[in-house]
């Protein structure tokens, strides 16, 4: 199987992912993060810029939105639909682990880890804590076990059905490898973070 190039794997990101799995998560941010009335925030995995432009507009023109990402061809279409919406979002190409910005830089930061390795999420939070001013808002969202647990039962069933059950293995450790709720608030507060707060949605993917 051909690997698919960044350029593709933008704009397969756009059509589908932003779309059925990313709208899932914004929904949350957008019930639950209260914008500040002016200052800047980053947006850390911003895929395509979708839900970070229309953070940007909600906002107005006081309210700046730095919008990162590790793929650069997704931030040229996010580029390209900002100019289109005369939206004065910045773009640049970041490693979510190791952001290039200054400690206590933001007035919100934003961290989209829904495709993070879970080995990798606590040190992603730590970064996002690092960037964040102090009394501001970090708001950090990522798929956890308890909402997946579903779904790896539907698969585990599909599996035997297949007679690939050899796969199990793997199957366990997709499950354990996800952190829980109660993981997560932890590691908040262990990154410094006070008044931590979590919500969680089931959500359910149909497909033909």
């Amino acid at each position: 199987m051909q690997q698919k190039t960044q350029k593709e794997l933008a704009f397969l990101h756009d059509l589908y992912i932003a779309t059925d799995w990313g709208e899932r998560f914004a929904e949350l941010v957008d019930e639950h993060v209260k914008l500040p009335k002016a200052g800047r925030a980053l947006y850390v995995e911003a895929g395509t810029g979708g839900h970070a432009l229309a953070l940007q507009a909600r906002g107005g023109q006081r309210f700046t939105v730095v919008c990162a990402d590790e793929n650069e061809e997704c931030l040229v279409l996010a580029r390209a639909k900002a100019a289109a919406l005369h939206e004065s979002t910045e773009f640049q190409h970041e490693n979510p682990e190791a952001l290039s910005f200054a400690d206590n830089e933001f007035d919100l930061v934003l961290g989209n880890s829904s495709f993070t390795l879970p080995g990798n999420s606590r040190q992603a939070l730590a970064e996002l804590v690092r960037v964040t001013k102090p009394g501001a808002t970090t708001a950090w969202w990522l798929p956890t076990a308890s909402s997946f647990g579903e779904f790896f039962s539907i698969y585990w069933e599909a599996l035997l059905n297949a007679e690939a059950d050899e796969h199990g293995a793997d199957i366990e450790h997709l499950i354990t490898d996800l952190a829980g709720v109660s993981d997560l608030e932890r590691w908040a507060e262990e990154a410094g973070l006070e008044d931590v707060k979590s919500w969680m949605s089931i959500e359910e993917f149909d497909f033909e």
